[in-house]
């Protein structure tokens, strides 16, 4: 249903979309893919509107995958935030997140900003239901030319769950990219690391090589 639910979302925005990048991971333990994009929905003159749609699907393939553990890990978010210029670059947001776990409404303040070589992109955000997490994630993107056909291509992205209530454990996430950009390819290295727990942690850690392609 959330897919079906997604691609309705993009067929009625399809005329703000322009590139829309699509990432391949493959580490030395986990795959994954990862479709994440946002931009402004269109006034009726064409002009961008101060409604800004942020959109991501995620997969996650664990190598030890079993017919009853380590399955496959989904993950969909879409998130709404009203974007008046005199806010500069801050946002209220409404975000629905639905994985394997169910659906989660949030609700929180959002901070954008965007050139043409850089992205810096946040929010923290509630979850609307008891025993709430608090989130709170970042994405920066820096990609400065390195000659007329090679780009820099960087990426740091963070992800942190952070509870309410002092028991329960945290949740805290950083995929780092590395590499070159040329056209509408970014090749290169990253990792993906991972963190549980509250006094002592649990580290996950996932090394690999990723494609990126924006269409």
């Amino acid at each position: 249903m959330k897919y079906y639910l997604s691609l309705f979302i993009l067929f009625l925005i399809s005329d703000t979309l322009g590139q829309i990048p699509v990432e391949i991971f493959v580490g030395d333990k986990k795959a994954s893919a990862d479709l994440m994009f946002f931009r402004f929905i269109k006034s009726g003159d064409g002009t961008n509107s101060e409604w800004l749609f942020f959109n991501r699907n995620r997969s996650v393939v664990d190598y030890k995958m079993n017919s009853t553990t380590y399955l496959p890990a989904f993950g969909h978010t879409m998130a709404f935030s009203y974007n008046n210029k005199h806010f500069i670059g801050f946002a209220p947001v409404s975000v629905l997140q639905i994985n394997n776990s169910g659906v989660t409404p949030k609700l929180g303040m959002q901070y954008a900003h965007s050139s043409k070589e850089f992205l810096f992109f946040s929010w923290a955000v509630n979850e609307v239901k008891e025993e709430a997490m608090t989130d709170f994630f970042f994405l920066f993107r820096f990609s400065p030319p390195l000659n007329e056909d090679l780009n820099l291509f960087l990426q740091i992205e963070s992800f942190n769950a952070l509870p309410l209530l002092s028991e329960n454990n945290l949740n805290l996430v950083q995929r780092l990219r590395i590499g070159i950009k040329m056209n509408a390819f970014q090749v290169g290295a990253g990792v993906d690391l991972n963190e549980l727990g509250k006094n002592t942690f649990k580290v996950l850690e996932n090394y690999g090589l990723f494609l990126r392609y924006e269409y």
